[in-house]
């Protein structure tokens, strides 16, 4: 959770709302010790939102693991409603997006993860980035308790879907940590 809580006896406290991501069936993936693992959303959160299909994460052979230095074994992605995201939003911030990700208790990633988001629209727009324009991605900070930029500067690129047969704008890779809620603007 990343947040101290302090209780004091014989009184209540409050210690605000805590929400936790809902981990569809399916959304854990397994993660391969020898090759790398491409994890996506679910078939079924990309039928609810299809502008989700360019959203992945790859895993590099034996990188997650335990506390202990074991390997992990699954991994999954999942979005985040806005309305639930674990802090305020620096102002004048909003983001199309905000995905987190999620393992069966594995803790860590021994290196960067890269990820590839969509170009989806900025709220309150309908033109998402030209190729060649800039974007920064931002992570909750849990231990801060603050969103941070982590990625500055970042071009999207024009790629070739091959299954729909049309070019889509992508978000190129870029690395994560992990256990952060990840957002792009």
């Amino acid at each position: 959770m990343g947040k101290t809580l302090t209780s004091i006896a014989t009184q209540d406290v409050n210690v605000g709302n805590f929400y936790l991501p809902l981990v569809q069936t399916g959304t854990l993936q397994q993660v391969s010790q020898s090759n790398k693992t491409i994890v996506s959303f679910p078939d079924a959160v990309i039928a609810n939102n299809p502008a989700f299909a360019g959203v992945q994460i790859t895993v590099p052979p034996g990188s997650l693991q335990y506390d202990d230095g074991t390997f992990g074994n699954q991994v999954g992605i999942a979005p985040v409603p806005l309305d639930r995201i674990p802090g305020q939003l620096p102002d004048g911030l909003d983001f199309p997006l905000v995905i987190t990700v999620q393992t069966n208790r594995a803790a860590n990633f021994d290196e960067p993860v890269p990820v590839c988001f969509p170009n989806l629209p900025e709220p309150g727009t309908t033109n998402p980035l030209p190729p060649g324009a800039k974007t920064t991605l931002w992570s909750f900070n849990h231990d801060a308790g603050r969103w941070e930029v982590v990625g500055s500067k970042i071009k999207n690129l024009l790629v070739m879907d091959a299954i729909a047969k049309k070019t889509k704008t992508l978000i190129p890779t870029l690395s994560i940590y992990f256990q952060a809620n990840r957002g792009f603007q």
